[in-house]
């Protein structure tokens, strides 16, 4: 497999676990209305909460259709050869930095809701909220220099 083949069978993979997501999670947003509804005193419009539910749905396929759709122009206009394997550290860093950003992506928005709709704020929901935030940083760091933590992990390792 060439560095390009593994790139669209990774985006395949995260656009499919993006999906899975999306579906675990939908439950939750029914509980979020829920609470919402609690805090705020009076009922939540039904048209509001079925927007939300059909929201996030939709911005979910969108996104994991997008990504099947890049995945695939990856792989335009490469013929099909036997050529070389090339996983090298440096691009495992890079999937692992992407998928650190997705997956960060997908759990940020409950936090940041929770944050703006209590009253008293625990402690805790600032210290997941932070948490990850700082693994989208390590991810994007991870995805755009991902040389220089091959360097590091290779100094740790005694390799150089």
């Amino acid at each position: 497999m060439t560095s390009k083949q593994l790139t669209a069978l990774a985006i395949k993979i995260l656009a499919i676990w993006l999906l899975i997501s999306v579906v675990l999670y939908l439950p939750s947003i029914a509980m979020i209305m829920t609470h919402l509804a609690n805090v705020a005193d009076k009922p939540i419009p039904s048209s509001l909460s079925v927007a939300v539910f059909f929201g996030f749905l939709v911005v979910g396929l969108v996104v994991s259709f997008i990504m099947l759709r890049v995945s695939k122009s990856f792989l335009a206009g490469i013929p099909e050869s036997n050529d070389k394997n090339i996983l090298t550290p440096i691009f495992v860093l890079q999937i692992t930095g992407l998928f650190f950003i997705v997956s960060s992506l997908t759990e940020l928005p409950g936090y940041g809701l929770s944050l703006s709709n209590e009253a008293v704020v625990p402690l805790s929901s600032y210290g997941y909220l932070a948490g990850y935030i700082f693994k989208i940083g390590v991810g994007a760091y991870l995805l755009v220099k991902p040389s220089v933590w091959g360097t590091w992990f290779n100094k740790l390792r005694g390799r150089e």
